[in-house]
């Protein structure tokens, strides 16, 4: 049977030690699912009804009673008939043994399975089994990856990976709503008391950290779930999006509004119309694809989103509310990042081919480098926070410093062509100065060092057949690199390569 094929489209590494050692089993109960779907049934798409259901909506409370009634009559008298047949009324009078020693009476059971000891027996050991399976040691990586297979069906898994051995495995998956197209790890807990407080000590904010992955889709929320909790079926909470009483009572109001001319269309003996259900967003919520995520690991309760609406947008974590709304990219906002110690400083790049930085306390100050092509990635270097670096859907990766665009010279650093197609991840290592891994959709990763603005080829492996989408180096360990793309998801241990060994490894 041939295997459907997978897309990887975004992934994230989580540090260790912030996963619960034994996450929370989130038990769907029938009244779970009543709550979640209770509403379902008000949004109505067909204005026509069948002759039955018209006529049981004109009954009132007196004759639907009556209906009932007869009903159960009906039903009880079925049900006697059935008893005097099978003369059910003596079945357990029966002394006869069907199997000798086994009569009723001298036989051994338990009304309640959970006295029997030896069922108590198997249950224990069970459990004890599936606890042990979703222990997660402060030794197990976690790797977030956004994933979506050949029909449509949309999940966040969330991998451990077990360094010891280089063993990379599912620990549970997140069912979403929709194609994923950027995933952002928090390690913070909007709902702890604490945080929401903003309690300061000595200006330093107190922080309860969380386990939590920011998702975006091609839908105009974000989507954020607590990664300490398995068989969720719901985000702990949404940022923009529908909102759902309001788009249920427009599609009410709709529904009532065409109900009255229901008569009138029966005399014009016209086709009937189905009325769709009406939507409507929140307010201050994206109006399309959310594209781009970065979380402020500085101010720690706020979350900035690019979208295909071509606006920013920052989020409060802790009132989930929106903040600000940056209007000044005329493109999709493929992606952005803030800056590593100026905790109000962003910088962000799309289709319109232009990188964009800002403070976000002065908007309208922007400082900005047109790209030829339209941008892929951007990310700050960690040992020079004043340079970034930016790939292109032509190949290209280019090194900037704001400085020199404050004295209105935008050239770059360097200007590398990495690959003879898309660029379309980068990633430079968080722990190795000028270590900077590329990939693209011509089906190849590359490693470089570019040290001194001038950009060396050090390994590639162009072996991989598929292309490639996402890149995250491991935090704990500066030469594991996760890689993901079509029907591509490998953790490489950079070390292996003897080049690496001798350029990075001293």
């Amino acid at each position: 049977k041939k295997q459907k094929r997978k897309m990887i489209s975004s992934l994230k590494w989580a540090r260790k030690g912030a996963a619960k050692s034994t996450p929370v089993m989130n038990n769907m109960t029938d009244e779970n699912f009543e709550e979640m779907y209770k509403n379902d049934d008000e949004f109505i798409e067909d204005t026509d009804m069948d002759e039955e259901s018209v006529q049981e909506s004109k009954m009132n409370d007196e004759e639907k009673q009556q209906l009932d009634n007869a009903i159960s009559a009906q039903l009880d008298e079925e049900l006697d008939d059935i008893d005097k047949k099978y003369n059910l009324d003596s079945y357990d009078d029966d002394e006869d043994e069907l199997i000798p020693g086994l009569s009723a009476k001298n036989s051994l059971y338990y009304k309640n399975g959970e006295q029997d000891p030896y069922l108590i027996g198997d249950e224990v050991e069970d459990d004890l089994e599936d606890l042990e399976d979703l222990q997660i040691r402060n030794t197990d990586g976690l790797l977030l990856a956004a994933m979506t297979d050949e029909d449509q069906f949309s999940h966040l898994n969330i991998y451990l990976f077990e360094e010891d051995q280089e063993n990379l495995y599912i620990h549970h998956d997140i069912v979403l709503k929709a194609f994923p197209l950027c995933i952002e790890w928090l390690n913070f807990n909007p709902q702890s008391e604490e945080n929401n407080n903003n309690n300061e000590e000595e200006g330093e904010e107190k922080v309860v950290k969380g386990n939590l992955a920011a998702v975006g889709t091609f839908l105009p929320d974000i989507e954020i779930w607590d990664l300490d909790v398995i068989n969720t079926l719901e985000p702990l909470f949404n940022l923009g999006g529908i909102d759902e009483e309001l788009s249920r009572k427009k599609t009410m109001e709709l529904h009532s509004k065409a109900s009255k001319n229901k008569k009138k269309r029966k005399k014009q003996k016209k086709k009937k119309k189905k009325i769709k259900p009406v939507t409507v967003l929140k307010e201050d919520s994206h109006s399309d694809a959310v594209m781009s995520l970065s979380w402020n690991t500085s101010l720690k309760n706020i979350l900035a989103s690019g979208s295909a609406d071509k606006t920013i947008k920052l989020w409060d974590l802790n009132t989930q509310s929106c903040l600000q709304t940056l209007k000044h990219s005329k493109g999709k906002i493929q992606a952005l990042e803030w800056h590593k110690t100026e905790n109000s400083c962003i910088i962000s790049g799309g289709y319109d081919r232009v990188v964009s930085f800002l403070d976000v306390r002065s908007p309208n100050d922007i400082l900005s480098w047109n790209i030829n092509s339209e941008v892929e990635a951007i990310e700050w270097n960690n040992f020079n926070t004043s340079n970034f670096l930016v790939s292109s859907d032509d190949g290209y990766v280019r090194s900037y410093d704001i400085r020199k665009a404050s004295d209105n010279d935008t050239e770059p650093l360097f200007s590398l062509s990495a690959h003879s197609k898309a660029t379309s991840a980068l990633a430079l290592n968080p722990l190795i100065e000028n270590f900077l891994v590329t990939a693209s959709v011509e089906k190849s990763i590359k490693f470089w060092d570019i040290a001194n603005n001038q950009p060396t080829l050090i390994q590639s492996i162009e072996s991989v057949n598929e292309q490639l989408f996402a890149l995250s180096w491991y935090y704990d360990n500066p030469f594991y690199l996760a890689a993901g793309g079509k029907d591509y998801l490998k953790v490489v241990n950079t070390f292996d390569y003897k080049s690496i060994q001798e350029r990075f490894g001293r």
